[in-house]
């Protein structure tokens, strides 16, 4: 029976039930590179190689104990008398023999993919940071270009503060400076709002430049275009309309600075185009919509449009349709880079006139839900939606209720979160009273007529008061949390709520 082992190709030993080797097949001389007299000369396992961070014995003996087949997990093993190690995953399993029970065990060497792993991930690692240096370029050579009248943007409010100094100090001189009153503080003023102006640009240059954007958080998408357009529009003299259109509302789960830099690269090409082909009222139009659980947002010119022979590489780092040395070409292919890390894409859109391209991000909620631990089957950990149109309400409560260990499922809209509840498994809601589209009555509603049985909670100010007493049986609200709030309030009613429904469990 144990001669069947001299004919594979792993290394194999045979123990007795004492863990004593009776034996060793051709490939163990090779593998433990010892020659058989040496070989024999072994009584135990741990007399031919040390196991790293693993109990080689008491793994040995609980499978002999066991008399079933075991398998250990990948190991590290060094041998003593070579400097070699080797990564193996051990199997055992009894076989019977005329002299009595015995087990074998099998090395499977997993060295050669192990290293090939170790090495794969340390190249993965290495594009990484390749990647986000050539993104930090990008930003510093964006930065460079948006600078060039930096000076400009920061002298003006330092000339104004410098002036208005000027002005106080003759003021505070005069032989009757309270008749002055009003006119001094309206300075004091003046210049305190133009230092603030100056604080501002700075503190736009540190937050653009900074490296450590990995977290992603609820972010609104009127303000990091508004954002973008400023840095674009501060360098340039030519008047170009910027229309931005439905994106009041428009919330998305993303890393703010990096969608800025995605704005920022489409809003300073479609300028450098318009300027360039001096474009009778030029125009930039963005517009978004949601549309099937997806974030359409249009950017669309009027200027010359994208040559034919440039379309099909638009995307392709080094693409440009500006002259050498006025673009990197980098910016698109980044640009689709941060969007494909955001699980969304871009696309350019044939038009009549001008440039036009579509990104495409997953809405919030589909965003929120489709993350890998959602998926993870955990009894104790619950879903909570949680409902409101204002981007900073979502951030403050994903950061109360974060250290609970619960899943947190973002929605800024009713009819998204109503979808939502036809197709996902959500325990808690809390929700906004005042929205937009629809209150929080008719959600509660909505909800309700949808087989929704977990507890709702409004969130609200005093003045909505009477609209909770009014739809606490009518909808079974489990209660209302009134604004502004606070870490623990959120806290206890969340604990409070879990332990209400593992009571309907039981």
């Amino acid at each position: 029976m144990l001669n069947t082992f001299d004919h594979i190709f792993d290394a194999a030993i045979g123990l007795d039930i004492k863990g004593q080797i009776t034996y060793f097949n051709h490939q163990a001389i090779s593998f433990f590179k010892l020659s058989p007299r040496l070989l024999k000369q072994k009584k135990y396992l741990e007399e031919i190689f040390r196991a790293d961070d693993f109990d080689i014995s008491e793994w040995v003996d609980k499978s002999l104990l066991s008399f079933e087949v075991n398998l250990s997990p990948e190991i590290q093993i060094t041998l003593f008398h070579e400097p070699v190690t080797y990564f193996v995953i051990l199997k055992v399993f009894p076989v019977e023999t005329p002299e009595g029970n015995r087990f074998i065990i099998i090395f499977q060497d997993k060295t050669i993919e192990h290293n090939l792993h170790n090495k794969y991930r340390d190249q993965v690692e290495e594009l990484r940071k390749t990647h986000e240096q050539i993104i930090q370029a990008d930003k510093l050579s964006t930065l460079g270009e948006l600078t060039a009248n930096i000076s400009h943007e920061i002298n003006n409010p330092l000339t104004i503060a410098s002036g208005h100094c000027e002005l106080l100090n003759e003021g505070l001189s005069s032989s009757d400076p309270m008749a002055k009153i009003d006119f001094l503080k309206l300075t004091a003023t003046t210049i305190q709002d133009s230092l603030d102006r100056v604080n501002q640009i700075i503190r736009n240059m540190k937050s653009f430049l900074h490296k450590k954007e990995d977290k992603k958080e609820y972010c609104n998408l009127l303000t990091i275009i508004e954002n973008a357009h400023r840095w674009v529009k501060g360098q340039e003299k030519e008047e170009i309309t910027l229309h931005i259109d439905n994106c009041e509302n428009a919330i998305v789960l993303a890393n703010g600075l990096k969608l800025e830099q995605v704005f920022l690269n489409f809003i300073k090409n479609s300028y450098d185009a318009l300027i360039e082909s001096q474009t009778k009222n030029p125009t930039i139009k963005i517009s978004f919509e949601l549309k099937d659980h997806q974030v359409l947002i249009h950017i669309q010119d009027n200027g010359p449009g994208i040559p034919e022979h440039l379309k099909g590489d638009l995307f392709k780092p080094f693409s440009t349709t500006k002259e050498t040395g006025k673009g990197t070409g980098l910016g698109l292919s980044i640009s689709a880079k941060i969007i494909e890390s955001h699980q969304g894409s871009i696309q350019y859109i044939d038009s009549p006139q001008g440039a036009h391209f579509l990104i495409n991000l997953p809405s919030i909620e589909k965003y929120s839900y489709s993350r890998t631990d959602f998926f993870q089957i955990d009894d104790l950990k619950k879903r909570i939606l949680i409902l409101d149109n204002e981007a900073l309400i979502l951030n403050l409560m994903s950061g109360f209720l974060e250290e609970t260990g619960h899943y947190i499922i973002g929605s800024s809209s009713p009819e998204e979160a109503l979808d939502l509840l036809e197709k996902a498994n959500i325990d808690i809601i809390l929700t906004d009273y005042t929205m937009p589209s629809m209150n929080g009555s008719q959600f509660a509603k909505q909800a309700r007529l949808k087989g929704f049985l977990g507890p709702i909670y409004y969130m609200t100010g005093s003045q909505n008061i009477e609209k909770y007493n009014a739809d606490k049986n009518k909808y079974k609200i489990s209660g209302v949390i009134l604004k502004p709030f606070h870490k623990e309030e959120i806290v206890r009613i969340i604990n409070s709520a879990v332990k209400g429904l593992a009571t309907n469990e039981q």
